[in-house]
């Protein structure tokens, strides 16, 4: 695979996860609110959105830990672009509403938190796109290198469990997020 096919890979991810998020953001008369019990008594804390914005630059250098395995990156690529493309899908089709703390920054923390509400409406958060590309993300670090793995895994839970922690999403939200990954690192691997 030549560097231009690499580029495109880049390009379609980056279209369906900015642009396509972007605009499957509007809101619809129906949303859904996939809260149960346990999402009531977690807590709120923002210390966790250091974690919750660790995802991007978490991805991204994963991603390109492959730029040279083309196999690799071309099967890593591959199933992110199926799961933000199922994901959008479902956004559009059911679409789903979170509901967020009233917050009054009195920390940096609380501060970032804030700003993170006012960039990205609370909705279509089934299946979690921070969970399930940090999720594939993690899988290939594992098919690679159990080494490795053993550093990412723990930064990969952080960043999980961060998107409950700051009220970004539910419970369900994960797990569909989680179950989604799986799903597309399945697919990749049947289509290799």
């Amino acid at each position: 695979m030549k560097n231009v096919h690499k580029y495109g890979y880049l390009a379609v991810i980056l279209f369906l996860t900015v642009l396509g998020y972007a605009f499957t953001q509007k809101q619809t008369s129906n949303l859904h609110n996939l809260e149960t019990n346990i999402d009531t008594k977690i807590p709120f804390e923002s210390i966790f959105v250091i974690f919750y914005i660790a995802y991007y630059p978490f991805v991204t250098i994963i991603l390109f830990l492959y730029w040279n395995d083309e196999k690799n990156f071309k099967a890593m690529s591959s199933s992110i672009i199926l799961i933000a493309a199922v994901s959008l899908v479902i956004y559009q089709l059911f679409q789903t509403k979170t509901d967020r703390p009233s917050l009054h920054p009195t920390t940096m923390c609380d501060s970032l938190v804030y700003y993170l509400y006012s960039l990205d409406d609370p909705v279509n958060g089934f299946p979690s796109l921070h969970v399930s590309l940090t999720t594939i993300s993690t899988i290939f670090v594992y098919e690679q290198s159990k080494h490795l793995f053993k550093f990412v895994l723990p930064i990969a839970i952080l960043i999980i469990i961060s998107t409950l922690f700051i009220k970004q999403h539910y419970v369900i939200d994960v797990m569909g997020g989680i179950f989604l990954a799986f799903a597309a690192f399945r697919c990749t691997k049947v289509l290799e």
